[in-house]
């Protein structure tokens, strides 16, 4: 069947994604979340946690006139399988310290099983999504850790 679906068939896929995002965008919104808020509070936990470990390793992330760039290249959300249309995090960030070559990294790459949330709950719930979004960020701030 889906070979002769044709190209109606895709459109119409397309537009069930954008709208399907939609909704989760503005749930999210609507529950007082903002993304890049969450990846500020999440980072300076995050450096306050490493930096008070006072390891040589991580001097360079830790002296006073060090810069920690973030930025915020894809996020979202893909299908993954189990029962309840579960969805888990998708999220790819560059890290810049200093004036070191931006650090890419990605959660695709996770060796942790990502956390997931029913399609249903992250279209209705913002705070499901800024959950699942704040655990993908947090493992991706580990990531980066253990690269430096």
């Amino acid at each position: 069947m889906p070979a002769s679906m044709g190209a109606m068939g895709i459109a119409i896929g397309v537009a069930i994604d954008e709208g399907i995002a939609k909704d989760i965008h503005q749930s999210f919104i609507a529950s007082g979340n903002d993304l890049a808020e969450l990846v500020k509070t999440e980072t300076n936990a995050w450096l306050s946690s490493v930096c008070a470990q006072k390891k040589t390793d991580l001097d360079g992330l830790c002296h006073s006139d060090s810069r920690l760039t973030v930025r915020l290249l894809r996020y979202g959300f893909v299908t993954t399988s189990g029962n309840g249309d579960p969805v888990k995090p998708e999220l790819e960030i560059g890290f810049v310290l200093g004036s070191q070559e931006e650090r890419r990294l990605s959660l695709k790459d996770a060796d942790d099983p990502l956390k997931t949330a029913e399609l249903e709950a992250i279209k209705t719930e913002g705070a499901a999504s800024a959950a699942l979004l704040q655990n993908g960020y947090q493992i991706l701030l580990e990531m980066y850790q253990k690269r430096l």
